[in-house]
């Protein structure tokens, strides 16, 4: 209940953090408690989203990997080539537990052309965190297809040639970043790889029994 309390209090201040931040900032609150639909405030269209809609993959892969840290002015591109500076701020509940984030993205496009002039408010940390770029969608199902086609087109071969530790690697790495704390991820993961549900399932049990023998084998004496 501490947790709700405090994203409603955060909740209500969204609109006019983004007002004193300006027009060319996004703010946008998201609630851990459904991630399919984990936007519950934004204010500002740099995005192009709005309430209800999905948290990104780049949240999902740190909640995932279960080193939840702050990420501040890391860089975004937008489809339209848009660049944005992103800042990602991790909401605890007393336990410690991440329950959501508050984002804030600023539209660098109109800096840019000075941006020597104003190099001090542009200036941006190179690397993107954890090698993961992120997307912005309108829903759930665009992300989902987003981080499947990705990983789909790292195997340099056509899914009908992929052999199965092809779809292994593909799976693994789509269960590193995340995918499958999403509901459906399972069915959408067996359609593009021309596997059936069980098998998927199979996979996912396979690569994460893998990742437990090499984590048991690295700290084994």
């Amino acid at each position: 209940m501490r947790g709700f309390r405090q994203l409603q209090i955060i909740k209500d201040i969204v609109p006019s953090l983004q007002a004193a931040l300006g027009c060319f900032y996004e703010v946008v609150l998201h609630d851990f408690t459904d991630v399919e639909h984990s936007i519950v405030a934004i204010s500002g269209n740099i995005t192009g989203r709005s309430i209800g809609g999905p948290i990104t993959n780049l949240v999902l892969s740190v909640l995932k990997a279960g080193k939840v840290e702050d990420m501040l002015g890391y860089p975004t591109t937008l489809p339209d080539g848009r660049v944005l500076k992103s800042s990602t701020i991790f909401i605890r509940d007393n336990s410690g537990k991440p329950i959501g984030c508050l984002c804030i993205n600023l539209d660098l496009t109109a800096f840019l052309g000075a941006q020597k002039a104003i190099e001090t408010f542009t200036e941006v940390h190179r690397d993107e965190p954890s090698g993961v770029k992120e997307d912005f969608t309108t829903d759930i199902g665009q992300l989902v297809t987003f981080m499947i086609q990705r990983s789909v087109n790292a195997i340099p071969k056509p899914v009908a040639l992929m052999s199965k530790e092809d779809k292994l690697q593909i799976v693994r790495r789509l269960d590193e970043e995340g995918l499958f704390l999403v509901k459906g991820a399972i069915e959408a993961v067996a359609s593009a790889l021309s596997l059936s549900r069980a098998t998927v399932y199979g996979y996912v049990d396979e690569v994460r029994g893998q990742r437990l023998l090499s984590s048991g084998s690295q700290t084994g004496g």
